[in-house]
């Protein structure tokens, strides 16, 4: 268990899973009813936001439950790419290591990227350690803006990048953070797979607090992330990594 969990970090995950562990065991075999609070807790990892998700890829949301933080334990085995095992009988929940191929978004090649509207659309790295506008750091990702030109116009635009994944993985998964500070304007992202709406975000501007996403990806050959600017705006797709298990 000891190697199993070396580099697990301290603090709300940890205290989180050893207060769920102790809560299983006070209660033994009993049934409690209670009732749970969601905040839309986040959980940061070493430093990076992390959306804790199920083996398909579906959000796990974590709890407050008798003032504690409560975590599912099959986000944190898969955000620590680790294999969890639920033995029925004894009621015993094993953690092991997973090998699981990673690909980062930010060293993955454009097949495409096209644009359209009056400002300039970029698509750049996000530098290590950069901090979105709620003040979060973050190491690596794209940033997805739309830049005024000048002469006092913002105008709205659209841009969209290509990536070819041959089939080759399971999910897509980062985070959205607000890039820049820009009064009102706003910027939403959608994902396409194959043609198909696979994910739409909610819209981002300035104050909004960083959004995890997971999105299945499993048999897509071409992605195409879409980003909708009204005004200028930045957008970060950081921590952002295509995953197959």
């Amino acid at each position: 268990m000891k190697k199993t969990l070396k580099g697990f970090v301290a603090g709300v995950v940890l205290t989180a899973l050893v207060l769920s562990i102790s809560m299983m065991v006070l209660a033994r075999n009993e049934t409690v009813t209670a009732q749970v609070q969601f905040r839309n807790i986040q959980v940061v990892i070493n430093g990076l936001s992390t959306p804790l998700v199920d083996i398909a890829g579906n959000i796990l949301d974590p709890v407050i439950l008798f003032d504690r933080v409560y975590v599912p334990l099959e986000g944190i085995a898969n955000a620590l790419d680790m294999q969890l095992t639920w033995n029925n009988d004894t009621a015993t929940a094993y953690l092991g290591a997973r090998t699981r191929h990673v690909s980062w978004l930010d060293h993955m090649s454009h097949l495409n990227h096209q644009s359209g509207g009056g400002n300039r659309q970029e698509v750049t790295s996000w530098a290590p350690g950069r901090q979105s506008v709620d003040g979060t750091a973050f190491d690596r990702g794209i940033v997805l803006a739309n830049v005024s030109t000048g002469g006092g116009t913002e105008r709205d635009a659209w841009q969209s990048i290509d990536l070819a994944l041959n089939a080759n993985y399971n999910t897509f998964i980062g985070t959205l953070v607000d890039a820049n500070r820009n009064g009102r304007r706003t910027a939403q992202i959608r994902v396409y797979g194959d043609g198909r709406l696979l994910y739409t975000s909610p819209m981002i501007s300035e104050g909004t607090i960083p959004i995890p996403f997971s999105i299945d990806v499993s048999n897509v050959q071409l992605l195409q992330i879409y980003a909708d600017y009204t005004g200028t705006r930045s957008v970060g797709m950081v921590e952002a990594r295509f995953e197959r298990n």
